[in-house]
């Protein structure tokens, strides 16, 4: 269902113009041309977007690169970590070991966020409801568990 519009706009940018404007392609052009290409090519800005693209990638890759290692280095050794909440009335012990990270103790009356099992992969997460504290996997690995 996403092949067919990817497609037809691929055949349309090869086609003669006159053949395009009219509607008439279905699986292939009858007149094959780059005429559209060459217009697109003899703009001058397209050079300053795709510079642009260029260096806003390679930037954006850098950054995150280094605030992912900045961030993940902590997070690859084993600690124990208190989380106290923002009322400052409770806590949660957040303990962090072998790749998981798992409440093990908590100062709210009902202590689920305790009975919650490790967590690891990406999207996983324990709430502790009581001190409004939310621990989340962001940019982990998968479950490799498909729910769609």
């Amino acid at each position: 269902t996403m092949i067919y519009p990817m497609w037809y706009v691929l055949i349309v940018s090869f086609a003669a113009p006159e053949e395009a404007a009219l509607g008439r392609l279905y699986f292939w052009p009858k007149t094959f041309s780059v005429e559209a290409y060459q217009k697109v090519f003899e703009t001058k800005s397209i050079w300053i977007g795709y510079g642009n693209t260029i260096f806003y990638t390679v930037v954006a890759t850098t950054l995150n690169v280094f605030f992912t290692m900045v961030a993940a280095y902590p997070l690859s050794r084993d600690a124990t970590v208190r989380l106290v909440s923002p009322d400052g009335t409770s806590y949660n012990i957040l303990t962090i070991s072998g790749g998981t990270a798992d409440v093990t103790d908590a100062g709210c009356p009902d202590r689920i966020c305790v009975m919650m099992h490790p967590i690891r992969y990406e999207g996983e997460s324990i709430i502790c409801l009581p001190n409004r504290t939310v621990i989340q996997i962001e940019g982990g690995e998968p479950s490799g568990v498909d729910v769609g």
